[in-house]
């Protein structure tokens, strides 16, 4: 929806993949997507994840660190 919007937006990727889903060829769009650090199920189709690695290997301090680059290039 923000990208929509024209609003910088950082999508939190679980299972999907970002080069399936997105976001494509925006500046404005990022995705933190870590599931092919942490799970070795290829490819996941699950529709829910018994132990949810993937979501929880993104850490408090990844989207930090993206909002932090964000703001010092000026969004």
């Amino acid at each position: 929806m923000g990208l929509a919007l024209g609003v910088p937006t950082i999508g939190l990727l679980g299972a999907d993949d970002p080069r399936r889903v997105g976001p494509y060829q925006v500046d404005r769009g990022v995705a933190i997507y870590k599931r092919e650090e942490v799970c070795g199920q290829e490819p996941c189709r699950l529709k829910k994840c018994p132990k949810n690695l993937c979501m929880e290997a993104i850490a408090v301090a990844n989207v930090v660190e993206m909002l932090k680059t964000w703001w010092d290039r000026g969004g």
